[in-house]
């Protein structure tokens, strides 16, 4: 996080230290309550037998699950029920598919014809693995379709989760009485009239607003009825991270549209990841997407994520709001000169 400041926000590395964080906050508790339940059905030592395995393949995938299941939910707004399912069936060869897997690869470096005989060894793992994951995909009504909603609830849920499970019911009494008095009261009220007038304050003012971000000529554009136009990106993603953070509306993440006028790796760096934290609805590309190996990537990325991405050349007009237009009057292999109306 030292070298990447901007690493918190992707999702892998959020699923990464939820399903990090459960393993180490629960699975001991888990597996040594699983061993007294079991203890109490079937002889000590045969339970003894048994808990290991079954926690490490089932116990733990389902806690690694829990835990990062909120945070699917906010990314993806889907979860499937299905993966309880799929990952106890598939978890057991895994350990095969990589270690034989690993030795094929290793081998085939040196002499690609043992490679490809000792991948034949990987190759039933490999295949059970995807025919499992294929099946149930194809099985209906897997996934459930939730609404979108606040990043604060995951604070919420995950709080409650830790209260619930980390403190003793005689601690938690405790708090209750604590938390539920005159005071905590007071101080909610206010909080909620502080957040519905930033809300309210957040609205759109009838302004045109033009905000330089950096020294690269990146424009924020506001527009009256309150659409968002980014125009450029600059180098660096935390700063565009930043200023926008600064300027949009907290629950209002939403850049209507992104102009990408220059294909330069440093006029384009900062745009890269902007689709995780921002709603984008439109870019609109002037230029060649294919230039170079940074302009290629963003370009697949907002297609991979369903972004529509539109080619405007010079002479096109593009209507943000009832009064307010946006030209292209040039468009070069640097830049572009747009005459707002």
């Amino acid at each position: 996080m030292l070298l990447g400041p901007n690493l918190p926000w992707d999702i892998g590395f959020q699923l990464s230290v939820a399903a990090t964080l459960g393993l180490v906050l629960y699975a001991q508790p888990v597996e040594e309550r699983f061993l007294n339940w079991l203890s109490a059905k079937i002889p000590e030592e045969q339970a003894q037998h048994w808990a290991g395995p079954l926690s490490e393949f089932f116990l733990f995938s389902l806690i690694a699950q829990g835990m990062t299941l909120p945070i699917m939910a906010y990314h993806f707004e889907d979860v499937s029920w299905l993966a309880l399912v799929a990952n106890p069936l598939i978890l057991p060869v895994q350990s095969l598919v990589m270690v034989l897997g690993g030795v094929a690869l290793l081998a085939g470096l040196l002499l690609p014809g043992v490679g490809q005989a000792l991948g034949v060894l990987a190759l039933p793992f490999v295949t059970y693995t995807l025919r499992v994951v294929t099946w149930l995909g194809q099985l209906p009504f897997g996934t459930v379709t939730l609404p979108e909603f606040n990043a604060l609830w995951l604070f919420v849920v995950y709080g409650l989760a830790f209260f619930f499970t980390h403190f003793p019911r005689s601690s938690r009494m405790v708090i209750y009485r604590k938390v539920f008095t005159a005071e905590a009261g007071a101080l909610a009220l206010f909080g909620l009239v502080v957040f519905t007038w930033s809300h309210a304050l957040a609205a759109p003012d009838g302004r045109l607003h033009l905000t330089l971000l950096d020294s690269t000529g990146t424009v924020l554009l506001q527009t009256p009825e309150g659409r968002a136009v980014l125009v450029g990106g600059g180098e660096l993603p935390s700063e565009l991270n930043q200023a926008l953070g600064d300027l949009v509306a907290p629950g209002a993440q939403t850049l209507d549209v992104v102009i990408v006028g220059s294909t330069y790796k440093e006029d384009l760096n900062a745009l890269s990841g902007l689709q995780d934290k921002f709603t984008i609805g439109q870019v609109l590309w002037l230029g060649d997407p294919t230039t170079n190996q940074t302009s290629r990537s963003l370009y697949v990325q907002y297609l991979e994520v369903g972004v529509p991405v539109t080619a405007m050349r010079p002479g096109q007009t593009l209507a943000l709001d009832q009064d307010l237009s946006l030209q292209v009057l040039w468009a070069g292999e640097r830049g572009a000169v747009l005459w707002l109306d």
